[in-house]
């Protein structure tokens, strides 16, 4: 069956493979003319789709001169269903003018095959209907695979012929992803993970939230809660939202947390001297502050910053307490001079 208009014909054969066998090829053969235009072979399923249910489709943008030169771009825009894990089509052999028509498996064999195109000539067009058809299937070795390009199942690739995962982009030289509007990724379950990484011998990975004129946008994080780690993949104490292996540099951390005022009201308890010099010596750390294997463990910086704060505004006390004595000493040694002065 075929149709034909001026420069665009479409031709289609039903072709049975052999029964039980898998790794057979048949070729679509054309004539000896210029090819200049598009054409797209599909293949649906036989036998009223019972076995091989699904579509496969690829495409071609052709030039080609009795002369020998020869230039093609190929695209697989569909492939889904059955049919697409049992069937391959090839690339055109420019010295064999032809498209293999790679059988995969020992099961549904019964195809119907479509060949349509745009070509130059109208002359061409002529040619091809009365010339092109398709040879019987032959028994070959090969190490053809799947096609892939599906937006319903399986794996979508953009820029490869081959790709691994469910959304795969390639070999392209802009931006894999360029979008104006929204854009989310999500995964689901309670297993799943979510990698975003950027794998190269140099380069970076920025993420970045640009809005209005200034650029200035937000970045959340976490926002219903969870942790952040940075430079490991496990924690060892998940109290910490943030827990970062490495250091950190920064030029200003603001930190929220009560002061140590309580230190200058009328009833604070203030440790003697000497019960600070025997604390010392036992414990080798001033009260109140973790001693060494603690803080090896993690410290808490607001704390640790209010508790320095604390012993620093105890140690205005001290100097205070020791300024009011050294004036009351200065005051008794200028007595005692005047008494001395009058004994001599």
């Amino acid at each position: 069956m075929y149709a034909q208009s001026d420069n665009y014909f479409k031709l289609t054969f039903e072709k049975k493979f052999i029964d039980g066998e898998a790794n057979q090829v048949a070729y679509i053969n054309f004539p000896d003319i210029v090819l200049w235009g598009y054409f797209e072979v599909t293949i649906t399923g036989g036998y009223n789709h019972r076995l091989n249910k699904g579509i496969l489709k690829k495409r071609f943008a052709m030039v080609r001169n009795t002369s020998n030169y020869f230039s093609d771009l190929t695209e697989v825009p569909i492939a889904f269903g059955v049919l697409a894990d049992q069937w391959c089509i090839g690339d055109f052999d420019e010295n064999n003018l032809r498209i293999p028509i790679y059988h995969l498996s020992s099961a549904g064999n019964e195809i119907v095959i479509q060949v349509e195109g745009l070509i130059r000539k109208k002359s061409n067009v002529d040619a091809i209907i009365a010339n092109l058809n398709i040879s019987d299937p032959v028994i070959v070795s090969n190490s053809k695979t799947r096609q892939y390009m599906s937006i319903i199942q399986d794996r979508v690739g953009i820029g490869t012929n081959n790709p691994q995962n469910k959304l795969e982009l390639a070999n392209l030289n802009h931006d894999g992803i360029n979008l104006d509007n929204k854009f989310r990724l999500r995964t689901f379950g309670t297993s799943n993970t979510f990698i975003l990484e950027h794998l190269a011998d140099e380069g970076d990975l920025y993420i970045r939230s640009k809005i209005g004129p200034d650029d200035s946008g937000n970045i959340v994080m976490n926002d219903a809660g969870g942790n952040v780690l940075i430079g490991q993949t496990t924690q060892q104490n998940s109290d910490y939202r943030l827990d970062i292996d490495g250091p950190v540099r920064a030029n200003e951390i603001k930190i929220n947390l009560d002061g140590a005022d309580f230190v200058f009201e009328p009833n604070y308890e203030l440790r003697s001297l000497k019960e600070v010099e025997i604390y010392v010596k036992e414990n080798k750390r001033l009260p109140e502050i973790a001693s060494a294997e603690e803080m090896k463990k993690g410290a808490n910086v607001g704390e640790l910053s209010r508790q320095l704060l604390q012993k620093t505004e105890e140690l205005t006390l001290y100097t205070i307490q020791q300024h009011k004595e050294i004036k009351k000493l200065n005051n008794e040694l200028t007595e005692l001079k005047k008494v001395i002065v009058k004994l001599n």
